[in-house]
């Protein structure tokens, strides 16, 4: 089935403007992959499986304020903890990020600590519907191997797989 008949679009004589919009928008990665690394630490901003520490996954019966939710964890005495919306807002989902322990016997204590905030200063009842825990042993040992070495290994049990359906 053919749907458009006739057309012939010399590509070579746009190869400037590609070339150049590409430029611009890898100028501007690595601009933001600079900023990132100025005021984070990292090009790209780490998830708890590279970083380390605790992610808690909570699901709210109401709407959940995030600044409240903030003031809950401050008020409780955790520091750093990072509050955002997850999936669609009408899910009422939220994600609590804490930053990695520096003692491995204190790994579900993160948990322990976002639980007791949300009860004893959020009005709104929730539910804890996953909990990640990477600790500093972990996290250390990960951000220390090489790039090439993952992204080889990823390669390859992506590539073994995808044969496997051939």
């Amino acid at each position: 089935m053919e749907l458009f008949r006739g057309v012939h679009v010399d590509w070579l004589r746009l190869k400037w403007y590609f070339l150049g919009f590409s430029l611009i928008f890898s100028v501007a990665g690595i601009v933001q992959m600079g900023w990132n690394w100025a005021h984070i630490g990292s090009p790209v901003p780490l998830g708890v499986d590279f970083r380390g520490g605790t992610q808690v996954q909570v699901k709210f019966d109401h709407t959940p304020d995030l600044s409240r939710i903030r003031s809950a964890t401050v008020a409780a005495g955790i520091k750093d903890a990072n509050v955002q919306a997850y999936d669609e807002p009408s899910n009422n989902e939220v994600l609590i990020s804490l930053p990695e322990q520096t003692d491995e016997t204190s790994l579900d204590r993160g948990r322990q600590q976002i639980d007791d905030a949300l009860q004893s200063h959020y009005d709104n009842h929730f539910t804890v519907r996953n909990v990640q825990v990477v600790g500093p042993r972990w996290a250390a040992n990960w951000r220390s191997r090489p790039g090439w070495p993952r992204f080889t290994r990823c390669w390859a049990c992506s590539s073994t797989s995808g044969s496997a359906f051939n």
